[in-house]
């Protein structure tokens, strides 16, 4: 009686969810080719988006079919919600092809220029670009650059776009990059101090360090240095001025230095006003690992000036690690170091051509305060 009545008063079980039409011929292997025209309605919704990359995951043969279908409205799912994903994924699927996508790719990237600077921007379309990008040809190269040509300033500090950028800059030959640098020279410390900015200006002097490009940017950002404890004030704008150093025989890093040690050591030098600043910190750590040569004395000596401020500041902990692995010990008001430390440096200069020891002793962003 009690079970009679707990089942007709209990709640019923949802119905499932209905099957969006035309994914049943999806599932079938022997009904596909019959509903090449419905592909591009049925990746509109989620459901359907979901069993087309299913299908592009686990079925070789799928791939030139799904492009067929998808190729007339490829710019316009390429920004929408679903579709996004499964062009993506038809990326992805027609490169892992017998033949790597050598007739697919190449028909979804023509069909692409024209609208490459809206889905950069797009939300939904710049994950496309970035999976065009990762089979990138020459002629979808040159249309890229082409239809972004006098727009990477905007680009670079575009929510979406800069990671656009990036890719680009990542994955190109560093030559391709030349036209974002040349854009960039005249605005490098405004990208450099920007949040998204500063991140295709990481890229860059990652990756395109033997583009002369590059060093007229760096020549250009020195001439308005005395900005640079504006700019490295900025939790983002730290970052890019710190690449330039990473390598001390890079293009542009001694011009850094020398701006940074202007003063004689005092100070009034821009280093000695960033030591203590909650973010630019972190260039001077890196300044005191790529110092050699005649800059050594002046950065000690001047981290000697400034002992007392350091041992006062949260900060200043992590500067006198970094200069304790640097110098073998911390330099005191008199600006001088060890002779186990003097030892060190020309022995450092005899292996390794004048570049410092390849241990940083930095605290990185996530170190303790």
């Amino acid at each position: 009686m009690c079970s009679r009545s707990w089942q007709r008063y209990s709640k019923p079980k949802a119905a499932p969810a209905p099957i969006t039409s035309g994914l049943p011929l999806l599932l079938s292997r022997e009904d596909v080719a019959a509903p090449v025209e419905a592909i591009g309605k049925v990746v509109r919704s989620q459901d359907g988006a979901e069993v087309v990359s299913r299908l592009l995951a686990t079925d070789a043969s799928a791939p030139p079919l799904v492009v067929t279908s998808l190729l007339p409205e490829l710019p316009y799912l390429a920004s929408h919600p679903n579709g996004a994903g499964v062009i993506s994924d038809l990326f992805v699927a027609c490169r892992k092809a017998r033949d790597h996508g050598s007739t697919t790719i190449p028909a979804m990237t023509r069909r692409l220029q024209g609208s490459l600077l809206r889905l950069t921007k797009d939300r939904w379309g710049c994950r496309v670009m970035q999976a065009a990008l990762e089979e990138a040809s020459p002629e979808f190269q040159q249309a890229f650059a082409s239809e972004l040509q006098g727009k990477a300033l905007k680009l670079c500090q575009h929510l979406h776009a800069n990671f656009v950028l990036q890719k680009y800059v990542e994955l190109l030959p560093s030559s391709a990059g030349a036209f974002i640098l040349q854009e960039l020279t005249p605005h490098a410390l405004e990208v450099a101090a920007h949040v998204y900015g500063c991140r295709v200006l990481q890229r860059l002097i990652e990756h395109c360090s033997k583009e002369p490009e590059l060093s007229k940017l760096v020549e250009h950002a020195s001439l308005v240095f005395e900005r640079c404890l504006e700019a490295s004030s900025e939790r983002s704008g730290d970052f890019p001025e710190r690449d330039l150093l990473v390598d001390p025989l890079a293009d542009g890093g001694e011009e850094v230095m020398e701006e940074l040690l202007l003063g004689d050591g005092t100070s009034r030098a821009p280093l000695a006003q960033i030591l203590l600043d909650r973010f630019g910190n972190y260039l001077a750590q890196r300044m005191i690992h790529c110092c050699r040569g005649k800059e050594e004395p002046r950065v000690a000596q001047l981290l000697g000036r400034c002992l007392p401020k350091l041992q006062r500041s949260p900060q200043g902990r992590h500067i006198t690690m970094a200069a304790t692995k640097r110098f073998g010990r911390m330099p005191q008001p008199s600006g001088t170091v060890s002779s186990t430390a003097e030892r060190s440096f020309a022995t450092d200069r005899a292996q390794a051509g004048g570049r410092p020891p390849a241990s940083v002793g930095e605290a990185g962003p996530n170190s303790g305060s």
